[in-house]
């Protein structure tokens, strides 16, 4: 590279605008021309071909192209629809002069023609034999690491270039060297290092895709020229995509020489129909020629190549995959058994549940640092996630790019790929999307710091010569070592093998055991129903002893005061009036016992209910109760399912509750809404009055149990016990979180089996 070469602000992005496939020009060693469809007349030739001729390229154009070769086989070829095999190989006589061998294509509509001299004792048969008895064995590997380097050892063989390298491209097209062959002693190795995508751009990596096969026979600016430059039908450059000695861009020739290779090779290794990497071949001190016949069969080599390592990959994802997914089937049927053998109380109404008793075991199987499992409403967050805010953006963007066709799981090691900002708790994501929308399971990763080490600095400025007018590319491929931050470490290549199988393994579990609960809930709300009607039976015997008594005990006292009142001492009278106000409060406890059991007693009727519009409609019938200067905050669209009149009840008690108990307040304030305690959802009433210690709490919730004095607060204490008596027939819990003089906040959830609470939007 030239010295005097300055720094300007181009790096190799730029040459991803370069159309290299209207370069109008074929290496020297071949040569070109194009006919038109149904005349078989010249339209195109190259210089050279007109020079072997002993003709001016003028003078051809508009002859036929039987003038100078056999066009036979032009009637045997493909319509201008179908695609022609890249290596479609005809060996004709061009002009009487010379065998070529004729490569024949379709360019816009002409058919074009790659012209290559025949020269048989070029093709290496010792090659071909070695090749077909090394071939046999690559079949015979069973380990990747081992197959990859006996396949860059072949390609040595069978080629004789200098340097050979199966090269890896990485998810953003970097180029990493997984195994290098060479022949006598090279200055310095480039395995295990990586080339950045800019080196192949995008139009390039195009044409691997389409065009096995790129050979330059020599690292030199010498072209043939095609007369005339336009395709006659397009007015455009001819497209030569297809052409198998398509002449080399500028750049390209100059990063070779700034490498010192004075000839190289490459062939795409594909898999599953995309570009997995390339086997490149290098040659330093001479030219090398490949003949058409031996590139060919280097196509075979590469196929079975990347069959084998196909199989191999495949064979290890699937045995990883098998073992780790029968641990997580025994790990769960160990965890199911355990919480079968403790959940003799139906304490653990969530389906979900069991995951929980799997974390460290889950999160060591995927190999991730969190893992969120959503179903429905239901979610089991695992291990270390995220934010909400952040989790929900994650999920929305993989949801995006997962699409609405067939699931399949998403697995990147950088949040960049989906335009995501990498965190450091989050920079690898792996998403499952649930067939029918059923729910999700997505694993994230840290950020983890990694050394790598390039073939030259990949950030360094490119030079631009002013005489020449053009880039030059960097001239150093010394070892650059880079820390790259922003992503996680890879996950395990049986990644997206396990991911759905595990989430679908999952969802059945969580299908069955959702049924066992109804089952198991069904039977419990008949043994409740029986306890109810006995409390009935219980009730009514109390109502039907205990209230004449009692009625019988007022009504003397009050006797006792009106016909002896005047004999009777000061004494006399406050024990009798302490008799009957003691009558009277059996009486109202009575009541309220009765009352109790008819609320709580019943066929439920669950439907899907506006809990915000309820609770706007007892604030306002509850308005006698406490201050009128109660403040109410209601969240608006909450919504549950469950039984509209048991409901009802509840929130009844919980607020006339919060009005008595915040009616001291100078600005008494009320709040109701739900929210997600682990994972899954909770409604709330919360005041802030007078609140208490929470140590006393448990009494709260036990029939006539109180913990204000009742001059204080009015009350017989049967209000909470009938909630929780509701709460609990609804299959959910109740609780309370309060300080002294600071309010309290009573919370409780619903089955999710039997009543699922749909989230607020």
């Amino acid at each position: 590279m030239a010295e005097s070469g300055q720094e300007r602000d181009f790096d190799l992005t730029n040459c991803d605008t370069e159309p290299i496939h209207e370069i109008g020009a074929v290496q020297p060693h071949g040569m070109f021309c194009a006919v038109l469809p149904g005349t078989k007349k010249l339209c195109a030739v190259s210089e050279n071909l007109a020079a072997f001729l002993e003709s001016d390229a003028e003078r051809l154009i508009g002859q036929d192209l039987a003038r100078i070769m056999d066009a036979s086989f032009l009637d045997r070829m493909p319509g201008r629809s179908a695609e022609a095999d890249s290596f479609l190989l005809f060996e004709r006589t061009l002009g009487g002069k010379a065998q070529v061998w004729a490569h024949p294509y379709w360019s816009d509509g002409v058919l074009a023609l790659d012209l290559e001299p025949a020269a048989p004792e070029e093709a290496s048969h010792d090659a071909f034999v070695t090749a077909t008895s090394v071939l046999a064995s690559l079949r015979l590997i069973d380990d990747a690491e081992e197959l990859t380097q006996a396949f860059a050892n072949l390609v040595r063989d069978v080629l004789g270039f200098d340097r050979t390298m199966v090269y890896r491209f990485d998810e953003e097209f970097n180029g990493s060297v997984l195994a290098e062959a060479t022949r006598g002693e090279l200055e310095h190795s480039f395995l295990g290092q990586m080339f950045p995508y800019t080196d192949i751009p995008a139009q390039a990596r195009a044409l691997f895709h389409r065009n096995r096969v790129r050979a330059i026979r020599s690292a030199t600016s010498e072209r043939a020229e095609i007369v005339p430059k336009l395709n006659p039908l397009t007015g455009r450059p001819f497209d030569l995509s297809d052409s198998i000695i398509r002449s080399v861009s500028p750049i390209h020739i100059r990063y070779l020489q700034n490498m010192g290779v004075t000839a190289s090779l490459s062939i795409s290794l594909l898999r599953k129909q995309a570009l997995w990497g390339l086997i490149a071949c290098h040659h330093y001190k001479t030219e090398k020629y490949i003949p058409p016949t031996l590139r060919r069969f280097c196509i075979v080599l590469c196929e079975t190549f990347s069959q084998r390592l196909g199989e191999i990959e495949a064979e290890r994802r699937s045995a990883v995959t098998l073992r780790k997914m029968q641990e997580i089937n025994q790990l769960f049927v160990h965890h199911l058994q355990s919480e079968d053998d403790e959940d003799e109380q139906m304490d653990g109404l969530d389906p979900l549940a069991f995951i929980k008793r799997a974390e460290d075991d889950i999160l060591r199987i995927l190999e991730a640092d969190g893992v969120c499992i959503q179903i429905g409403d239901a979610r089991a967050a695992l291990g270390h996630l995220p934010s909400e805010e952040h989790l929900t953006l994650l999920y929305a963007k993989a949801k995006a790019a997962s699409g609405t066709g067939e699931p399949n799981a998403i697995v990147t090691n950088t949040l960049s790929s989906l335009d995501l900002q990498p965190l450091a708790d989050c920079a690898g994501l792996v998403f499952y999307d649930l067939p029918l929308n059923k729910g999700f399971l997505l694993a994230v990763r840290k950020e983890q710091p990694r050394a790598v080490t390039w073939a030259g600095d990949p950030d360094k400025k490119v030079l631009w010569d002013p005489e020449a007018e053009q880039l030059h590319p960097r001239a150093s491929f010394e070892k650059f070592q880079e820390m790259r931050r922003g992503q996680s470490l890879p996950w395990p290549p049986e990644t997206p093998d396990l991911t759905p199988r595990l989430a679908r393994t999952v969802l059945e579990i969580f299908i069955a055991k959702s049924r066992v609960r109804e089952l198991a809930m069904a039977n419990r709300i008949h043994e409740l129903d029986e306890a109810n009607r006995a409390l009935d039976t219980f009730a009514y015997t109390v109502s039907h002893d205990l209230r004449s008594p009692q009625r019988a005990i007022s009504g003397f006292s009050r006797a006792l005061i009106e016909d002896f009142g005047e004999e009777l001492g000061e004494e006399v009278h406050d024990y009798l009036d302490r008799i009957g106000r003691n009558a009277e409060r059996m009486g109202q406890m009575i009541d309220d016992f009765l009352k109790m059991s008819r609320d709580t007693r019943g066929k439920l009727v669950p439907k899907t209910l506006d809990l915000s519009a309820m609770v706007e409609a007892v604030a306002a019938a509850t308005a006698h109760e406490g201050s009128s200067k109660t403040k109410f905050e209601i969240q608006p669209r909450v919504t549950a399912y469950g039984d509209e009149r048991m409901l009802r009840i509840v929130l009844e008690n919980l607020i006339v509750n919060a009005r008595r108990y915040s009616s001291r307040k100078a600005k008494p304030k009320i709040r109701f809404g739900v929210q997600r305690v682990s994972g899954r959802s909770t409604y709330f009433v919360a005041d802030n009055g007078v609140g208490f210690d929470v140590a006393r709490a448990e009494k709260l919730f036990e029939p006539f149990g109180r913990l204000h004095a009742k001059e204080g607060f009015p009350g017989t204490g049967i209000g909470l016990a009938t909630v929780k008596q509701i709460i609990s027939r609804h299959g959910g819990y109740i609780w309370v979180e309060a300080e002294p003089d600071q309010g309290a906040t009573f919370y409780f959830t619903l089955s999710k089996v039997l009543f699922p609470s749909p989230v607020d939007a």
